[in-house]
């Protein structure tokens, strides 16, 4: 493992570029842009497309920030045997999980 001892982070994704290591999909955009300074740039300019860049800023902050819990529950509340472990909180009502599910996962 190279990023591990370098990075001390198991975290994805991550990129190693020239003298440093990159994580998180934005920062490493954003870092490749700045490499290649003649190639058209990932989103469209602030200064001529301000609704676009708008709503390219906001998707990925929703995608980067927010689904990553609930990708985490489907991911992982409806895998296994449907045993106990499988019982969802108490406080989400404790409800186990549809065997409908299950099949997504193999």
């Amino acid at each position: 493992e190279v990023l591990v001892p370098a990075t001390h982070s198991r975290t994805v994704p991550q990129v190693q570029l020239p003298g440093r290591f990159v994580q998180d999909s934005s920062e490493i955009l954003d870092a490749v842009e700045a490499m290649l300074p003649g190639a058209p740039p990932v989103l469209p300019p602030a200064t001529q497309r301000p609704r676009q860049r708008l709503a390219c800023e906001l998707l990925e902050l929703l995608g980067d920030e927010w689904l990553l819990t609930p990708a985490f529950h489907w991911r992982w509340a409806y895998s296994g045997d449907g045993s106990d472990a499988q019982r969802m909180p108490a406080w989400m009502g404790g409800a186990r999980p549809l065997p409908s599910h299950r099949g997504f996962n193999e």
